[in-house]
């Protein structure tokens, strides 16, 4: 029995060290275009604003054109306000958006945070 708790505790504080490193790993939203198809965090100050010509919002990353944090359902995310020229993490699959840009699709709360925020669990694309 004692052993199989040692290799349990040790999973443990992996998964845990794992969580509060999330924005020590996160990328910029230059780099975005070399990781479609994969489950990043990005990192960077955004403004809110409607999203064009479809419905729902665009999270912009400051000083990049080429990459947004895409919302289809505002009103499902609470109050987005708060994210407004913040520095955010941004968690999902980065994949080719509307007009030419990479966005992560936004559909759950999980996925955004503050920057100086720590996930209270090990960030993952398996349910966004």
């Amino acid at each position: 029995m004692r052993f199989l708790i040692i290799p349990v505790t040790l999973a443990a504080l992996a998964a845990a060290s794992s969580a509060r490193a999330s924005s020590d790993n996160a990328i910029t939203a230059d780099q975005t275009t070399s990781k479609i198809g994969q489950c990043m965090t990005v990192e960077g100050q955004v403004t809110l604003r409607p999203s064009q010509d479809r419905f729902g919002a665009d999270l912009s990353f400051e000083n990049n054109n080429g990459f947004v944090g895409y919302v289809p359902q505002v009103a499902s995310l609470g109050d987005l306000a708060r994210f407004d020229g913040q520095t955010v993490d941004l968690t999902g699959v980065i994949e080719p958006g509307h007009n030419g840009l990479t966005q992560i699709q936004v559909t759950s709360a999980e996925q955004i945070m503050m920057a100086d925020e720590t996930p209270d669990r090990l960030l993952t694309c398996d349910h966004f």
